[in-house]
């Protein structure tokens, strides 16, 4: 082995073959290098799904935030008091009362 006795020889050789290199060796990262590789990417994946059919997804009417009906602080702190965790014991969250908060007022 031409490392034999040389550590700093068989870690260079090591590394080497790893695919590893030092530092100072690094290739340099840019912008413009990322972005390419992105739209290289993404023009793999789409040529790649081309011919996978498109799924379909229904359309699903959901109500105007509007529409919503509004909860008090009271309610809330009810509902999450009442729920209970995956392991079944009582859920762990802080009350409403507990945590100081600000109301929320819509911007007039």
């Amino acid at each position: 082995m031409a490392s034999k006795g040389n550590v700093k020889k068989l870690w260079k050789a090591l590394h080497g073959v790893l695919g590893e290199t030092r530092g100072d060796e690094m290739i340099e990262h840019t912008a413009d290098n990322f972005a390419t590789f992105f739209n290289d990417k993404v023009a793999s994946v789409h040529a790649s799904t081309a011919a996978t059919p498109l799924s379909e997804v229904p359309h699903k009417m959901m109500p105007m935030l509007s529409e919503w009906t509004v909860v008090t602080a009271d309610e809330i702190d009810k509902l999450i008091g009442s729920a209970q965790d995956p392991a079944g014991g009582a859920h762990s969250a802080p009350r409403c009362h507990e945590t100081p908060h600000r109301p929320h007022r819509p911007p007039q």
